[in-house]
């Protein structure tokens, strides 16, 4: 399904439709067909999602609990990149590399069961978007699990607990341990080797929204929060720099025509940057 046909979907929805969905507990395999349709359209890192009462503030369609806000950024704050600004060659060839890398393979090894975990998940995950006869399809395992599980942190009732049903994980709790541990061990800022998640919110500043789901995306996810008017050039320009600063600016002609619809409440993206230098040099 192509995004625009999957907005169009959505917009046809009534309530009466959401109140019966909502009611309805998909099987598990259901559950795959329904976020793998989400996911697909989350190929190029944007996803449009509605919303839940998670993270919907008074007058955003859920009841008051907590502090509510109409307009909110928060910025999640990054570890340190390691010997910034250090000559590759000299990094490699002293003691500060060797520090790094002991320190970074125990933060792998305790991760090292978590990934096992996602073993169903991902082959689950590649059945259902590894599908197209036609083109090749690039797909993320890592970024659609995050994306997933940022959507378990804003959504309440059967949406939540068909969410954790595709992740295969008990609750909401143990997903939060094994998304700040994977992301953790995937992160990487040296003068040699990079690899960094990158994840936004970007909210409607007309709806209400409560603070502390966000607060604590920023926190775990590593995922950045931006309001403003939908479809307003200034957003759409914010996200344009969010996501191509996010990519080391490798995405730059995907990144110029992207655009926020203006009818929407919330929409998540997820990126990757991966850039590595070879050990020993190809000769000229």
């Amino acid at each position: 399904m192509k995004k625009e046909d999957l907005f169009r979907a959505m917009e046809d929805l009534d309530e009466k439709d959401i109140r019966e969905a909502g009611e309805y507990r998909a099987d598990k395999r259901a559950g795959w067909r329904k976020w793998g349709m989400v996911l697909l359209c989350a190929a190029v890192c944007l996803v449009a999602v509605i919303a839940g009462p998670k993270l919907l503030g008074p007058g955003g369609g859920a009841e008051p609990k907590g502090t509510a806000v109409n307009a909110i950024d928060v910025s999640a704050v990054y570890p340190e990149p390691t010997a910034a600004g250090q000559d590759p060659a000299r990094f490699m060839e002293g003691d500060e590399h060797w520090e790094w890398w002991q320190d970074y393979l125990k933060t792998v090894e305790r991760s090292r069961g978590m990934q096992k975990d996602m073993n169903g998940y991902t082959a689950a995950i590649l059945r259902e978007l590894l599908t197209d006869e036609e083109e090749n399809t690039v797909c993320s395992p890592l970024n659609t699990y995050i994306a997933l599980a940022m959507l378990a942190e804003v959504t309440d009732g059967n949406s939540r607990a068909q969410i954790l049903d595709a992740l295969q994980v008990s609750d909401v709790q143990t997903l939060r341990t094994r998304v700040q541990a994977l992301w953790q061990s995937n992160y990487v800022q040296t003068p040699v080797l990079n690899s960094v998640l990158g994840n936004s919110l970007w909210l409607n500043e007309s709806q209400s929204y409560h603070e502390e789901p966000l607060r604590r995306l920023a926190d775990i996810y590593y995922a950045s929060s931006y309001s403003g008017k939908p479809g307003s050039e200034e957003m759409n320009e914010k996200l344009r720099k969010w996501t191509d600063f996010q990519t080391g600016g490798l995405l730059s002609e995907y990144v110029k025509n992207m655009s926020l619809d203006p009818q929407m409440v919330l929409d998540l993206i997820s990126t990757v940057y991966y850039s590595a230098q070879w050990s020993t040099k190809f000769q000229e």
